[in-house]
């Protein structure tokens, strides 16, 4: 495989100190693991459960937990999709995510629930489950013993072990050293959601048993979780890796960790973040539940807010009151670079924030600049989400600027995102400007340098339910002659009929022209929105070339008459 050497270090000059050390220290465990015989792992007999009764847990896993008992009661396990039989843990011809979900072990906690609910039988389920898995995952060694299933694989027994103290002889005697184990492991090397995982995974553990040096685990676990949630939050309650997606399953992982401790009265101060969290999930949330589609997020792999919000009030921290249907109203959240525009059954969203965290933007997309729409409460542009983490074809498309409403100059965007996490140079945003005029148009302004030093402005003007009108210009071009695209990717429910320089585009009863006033119509793409990992809907994807000025500007109206 040829190097780029520039792209590889605009990755590396953006890494901290510690994940160097962190990629280091995580190749030497490695390495040690292959060359060190594998162990079984070794049970503590003196290990106790500290929950004396069930703790009655919202059901984290709902339908989903269903699923996988019924599967289990066939001897079967599917995870996006893709079945394989229940006994076979190393799951070899399986892809690296499909063997990560493996090791998660859900079905524990799904088992537990039953277990709560009074189907005793569920018990025995338990036992043979997790006696398979120590048989065939020696310690330590293979995808089992990576560091982020470890840390999964603790919460859904931490969580199993709450709900059903019953499950506590095939538990308790194997957590503490799984404990240990991620405590030397943490993924200082990823930083991220990564990171908050292992610590919330250190603490619910940690608060499920007592073990000989299990008590300094919790604390240490609960000084980083609470270091992380400082860092990661930002201040407008978003997650700083920027997808709905990976802000769910944090906040998630804190409330979890956060309800064990206070069943066990130990005094973990997450609380006050958590509640930020929660806001900005019921402020971005759309009327009909969704969120938007922007870099790693998924209709199918995103928590609920209807989970979070029971596991929430479990813990005493304050749920929202849900928002006003109808209103007209701006929702900014400045600092993740989203910002909505709601008027009754119309929104408008639009992102101009960071493609991640320097450190870790490896969940991102070239989205920078994109919107989506919604008319009639019908989506017309959509963004595209995730299906795939392999390093494919698939996974380069969805990461690309043709995958989402925004500029291209010869393939490239904004950002370079490159692999299946990596980002090279990262583009520089200037502040977002909104403006509103007497007859309630909104006027949204923004601009952006690339990392290659091209430019691209984009102006838009939204009067929700008659017209949206977009307007691009790229400049300060190194080179002449590059292509320029602007790329509208449509909802799969939109119909498309060309017209020259125009469009008809239907939605059941809705009927909308687009007019390409500046450029010129290069061709309608076939694409697809993810429906879950493995999971794609196909639609298509319109793509206007930019004239000799570098600029796009073309026009969304209601149009009343049938095509």
């Amino acid at each position: 495989m040829t190097v780029n050497f520039p792209r590889f270090l605009r990755t590396v000059a953006q890494l901290k100190k510690v994940q160097l050390t962190g990629r280091a220290a995580q190749a030497g465990y490695r390495l040690w693991n292959r060359v060190c015989p594998s162990r079984e792992l070794t049970p503590e007999p003196e290990a106790r459960c500290m929950f004396e009764r069930p703790v009655t847990l919202p059901d984290l896993l709902g339908e989903v937990g269903q699923q996988r008992l019924l599967l289990w009661d066939r001897g079967e396990v599917s995870y996006h999709g893709v079945a394989g039989p229940a006994d076979d843990w190393k799951a070899e011809s399986q892809t690296r995510l499909w063997q990560y979900e493996r090791h998660y072990q859900d079905e524990i906690q799904a088992m537990a629930v039953a277990v709560a609910k009074g189907n005793r039988s569920r018990l025995v389920d338990g036992s043979r489950f997790l006696t398979g898995f120590r048989r065939s995952c020696p310690f330590p060694g293979g995808t089992a013993w990576e560091p982020y299933p470890t840390a999964r694989r603790i919460l859904n027994q931490a969580i199993a072990l709450a709900q059903a103290p019953d499950l506590s002889g095939d538990i308790v005697p194997w957590l503490p050293a799984q404990l240990r184990y991620l405590w030397g492991r943490l993924e200082h090397h990823l930083l991220g959601n990564h990171l908050i995982a292992d610590a919330a995974a250190l603490v619910a553990g940690a608060a499920s048993v007592s073990a000989p040096g299990i008590a300094g685990i919790w604390q240490r676990g609960a000084l980083l979780l609470e270091r992380e949630l400082d860092r990661q939050v930002l201040p407008d309650g978003g997650y700083a890796e920027r997808t709905i997606q990976y802000h769910s399953i944090v906040l998630q992982d804190a409330l979890v960790a956060l309800a064990l401790s206070q069943v066990r009265g130990l005094p973990l101060q997450i609380a006050p973040i958590l509640e930020r969290m929660l806001a900005f999930s019921h402020r971005v949330r759309r009327a009909d539940g969704s969120f938007p589609l922007v870099n790693d997020a998924t209709t199918g792999g995103t928590v609920t807010l209807e989970t979070l919000d029971a596991l929430a009030r479990f813990c005493g921290v304050a749920v929202p009151p849900d928002r006003a249907a109808g209103s007209e109203s701006q929702v900014d959240a400045p600092d993740t670079g989203w910002c909505f525009i709601r008027s009754g059954a119309h929104e408008l969203f639009f992102d101009h924030g960071e493609i991640g965290p320097p450190e870790q933007p490896g969940h991102g997309h070239a989205d920078t600049m994109g919107y989506e729409l919604i008319w009639d409460n019908a989506m017309v542009v959509c963004d595209t989400g995730v299906s795939s983490y392999a390093i494919d074809a698939t996974r380069a498309y969805e990461r690309s600027p043709s995958a989402h409403a925004v500029c291209s100059v010869d393939g490239e965007g904004l950002d370079e995102p490159w692999a299946a996490f990596r980002v090279g140079g990262r583009a520089k945003i200037d502040p977002l400007e909104v403006l509103r005029n007497a007859n309630g148009e909104y006027r949204i302004s923004c601009s952006a340098q690339s990392y290659s030093g091209w430019r691209h402005a984009r102006e838009i003007l939204f009067l929700p339910g008659a017209r949206l009108r977009v307007s691009d210009t790229i400049s300060d071009l190194s080179k002449a002659g590059a292509r320029i695209t602007t790329f509208i990717p449509l909802a799969p429910s939109c119909v498309v009929v060309q017209r020259k320089n125009s469009f008809e585009i239907s939605i059941s009863d809705l009927r909308l022209t687009m007019d390409v006033e500046v450029g010129k119509v290069r061709s309608v793409d076939d694409g697809w929105i993810s429906r879950g990992f493995g999971s794609r809907e196909p639609r298509k994807v319109l793509a206007i070339d930019a004239d000799s000025r570098g600029q796009v500007c073309y026009n969304i109206s209601r149009n009343s008459v049938s095509p």
